[in-house]
């Protein structure tokens, strides 16, 4: 039998979020993912029915996916089983994504970020963050080059151009920018691009797959379309659909 390092991951949530989640499957690279209707179950916080655990959400679902290896190190494994705080406010948010009613916007969004706030001070414990790209945003030499590569990822960068905007040598610029996020910088803007393209496929109304590449930094749509299939596994006229 044939194996592969490839991870199979399931997600249970609520209805209501599925769309979040799905969205921030897109943006992590995942080819694709398969999402079923959940009757009932049991888990840490007890049982459940189709109905869900918060009384007016849209019932449960869970989301199935497989995740490349090359896909594997940017995911961030972390338990909050034994945490109370954060089991509260993520429960609270569940609540505010649920209602309709004054204020859930606002509330949703603040919830929100406090479980990032929460989130970023798990991953980042020890003297090295788990997550590469926020031990390199701490550094005040590499945040502009990757402030510049996530904000406006569709302009010419160059090795030579995020290293000025660093005041740094390119030679120096590439060995700390890879010490740190662990790739070179542009095979690490290549997958921001990417990322952001795939983004952009799902828009509606569907934007043509040659604006797309426009807007994500490549120069012509047929390396724009080696270079998406090459790392989605399927060429961009096939992702949207």
């Amino acid at each position: 039998m044939k194996t592969h390092k490839a991870k199979r991951v399931e997600i249970t949530i609520e209805a209501i979020m599925q769309s979040r989640l799905s969205d921030a499957l897109v943006r992590a690279g995942v080819t694709g993912f398969t999402v079923l209707p959940f009757l009932c179950g049991s888990g840490r916080s007890g049982a459940w029915v189709r109905s869900g655990e918060i009384g007016r959400a849209s019932g449960m679902v869970q989301v199935i996916c497989i995740i490349r290896p090359d896909r594997l190190d940017e995911l961030l494994v972390l338990d909050f089983a034994g945490d109370e705080a954060m089991q509260s406010t993520f429960a609270t948010l569940h609540v505010e994504a649920a209602a309709d009613r004054a204020g859930s916007r606002a509330m949703t969004s603040a919830l929100l970020q406090e479980c990032l706030i929460r989130i970023l001070r798990e991953v980042c414990t020890d003297d090295r963050c788990a997550a590469p790209w926020l031990d390199a945003l701490d550094d005040p030499t590499l945040a502009p080059a990757l402030e510049a590569m996530l904000g406006h990822p569709e302009a010419p960068h160059t090795v030579a151009s995020l290293a000025a905007g660093a005041f740094m040598s390119r030679s120096a610029f590439a060995r700390r920018f890879r010490e740190h996020v662990g790739q070179p910088p542009l095979q690490y803007l290549r997958g921001i691009r990417l990322r952001h393209a795939a983004k952009l496929l799902r828009k509606s109304p569907p934007l043509p797959v040659a604006t797309v590449a426009r807007r994500s930094g490549f120069s012509s749509r047929s390396q724009f379309s080696r270079a998406f299939s090459a790392y989605f596994g399927r060429p961009p006229s096939e992702f949207r659909d």
